[in-house]
């Protein structure tokens, strides 16, 4: 056979070949990564707490998680609403006190970041804890989380503590109650600071009724 013949048979065996190569070259050939938001599956999970609570989209791991320690902090703080005023206020009575002791009855209302203006919640539940009851003395203590100046957490503890002490005496018919107030800052924390809703449970007024018993009660 004359090198003419063979030419039309070399030239298509290296097509073949050449064609071989690129095929498992793209087949070896690893892909490109995804972008990481098109992998993962957003979250809808809560943010905030109480009345500022909202929904949103987290992307996981770094969605929200309560520990349990934060979880028993929110527990506390669900406990401090109307209804759990209205339960304390039940039980009251039944509460057993040493020897000569005053009987307590207590609650904790909370405040938005630099406001000291009582919500129409905290007012309820203050209402619910105080009506039907007669008291010896009153005992109010104004916290504040820890962000702010040292001077704008004393000035906004102390109007905080006013603002509930106002209420207690105007609108709720004690003002001939002796009150004692106690408004400071950046102290007493009962949760963390480290996210907002610890910084919540922390903008705080505690009230305590000293001596409370029903009306008409001996």
């Amino acid at each position: 056979m004359s090198q003419s013949h063979f030419l039309p048979i070399f030239a298509s065996l290296c097509l073949i070949a050449t064609t071989a190569c690129t095929t498992a070259t793209r087949q070896d050939a690893p892909s490109a990564p995804a972008h990481r938001t098109a992998q993962e599956r957003y979250t809808v999970t809560q943010l905030g707490f109480g009345e500022t609570a909202h929904f949103g989209l987290c992307l996981p791991p770094a969605c929200p998680q309560a520990t349990p320690k934060h979880a028993a902090s929110l527990d506390t703080a669900k406990q401090d609403n109307a209804d759990a005023a209205i339960a304390r206020r039940d039980h009251a009575d039944n509460t057993i006190q040493p020897h000569g002791a005053a009987p307590v009855t207590a609650l904790s209302v909370y405040f938005e970041a630099g406001r000291s203006l009582l919500d129409a919640a905290s007012r309820r539940a203050i209402d619910a804890l105080v009506a039907g009851l007669s008291v010896r003395s009153l005992k109010i203590a104004a916290r504040t989380d820890s962000t702010g100046t040292p001077a704008q957490n004393d000035r906004v503890a102390r109007d905080r503590a006013t603002a509930v002490a106002r209420y207690l005496r105007t609108q709720l018919g004690l003002s001939g109650v002796p009150v004692d107030v106690d408004a400071r800052p950046l102290c007493c924390y009962v949760a963390t600071n480290a996210d907002a809703d610890g910084r919540r449970l922390n903008r705080r007024v505690d009230i305590a009724l000293v001596g409370a018993h029903r009306t008409g009660a001996p």
